[in-house]
């Protein structure tokens, strides 16, 4: 956490939830930017991922860039998700969740992110009737 950040309590702040809209087959999920003039404290994401009949391996992917150029923290997810299968991935702020039969988490550090950073969830071999759904996702808000 900066130094700028420390005037703010964050455990007195609540949980604010949103979701990213659901989008068509074979389409990655837009990108979440937090908002111009607000700071938030990243707590976690979660999507699941439905895969049509293609062989194909593929793995859901989180990125993080607070300069709208470079990642300052990208995580490939450690699940495979194959042909016909349907899995849920979370990743998880500071802590980490095992595998359970279709779930499936990842953690990353407890992350504050300016106003502009942009998280992203990403597939890679994503085919064209695999479905992402929309993704879920926790944070807290204050005024940058």
């Amino acid at each position: 956490m900066s130094i700028e950040a420390a005037k703010f309590n964050w455990d007195a702040i609540p949980v604010k939830t949103g979701a990213t809209a659901d989008p068509a087959p074979g389409a990655q999920l837009a990108a979440i930017t937090v908002p111009a003039g607000r700071r938030w404290l990243f707590c976690e994401i979660s999507v699941t991922l439905t895969c049509d009949a293609t062989v194909a391996n593929r793995w859901v992917n989180l990125g993080i860039k607070t300069n709208g150029t470079h990642y300052g923290f990208y995580s490939p997810a450690g699940l495979t998700v194959t042909a016909s299968q349907s899995k849920q991935q979370s990743f998880v702020a500071g802590s980490f969740i095992v595998t359970a039969g279709t779930q499936y988490g990842m953690h990353f550090p407890l992350t504050e992110l300016p106003a502009g950073a942009v998280i992203e969830l990403t597939v890679n071999a994503l085919q064209a009737g695999d479905d992402m759904g929309a993704a879920r996702y926790f944070y807290k808000e204050v005024p940058a």
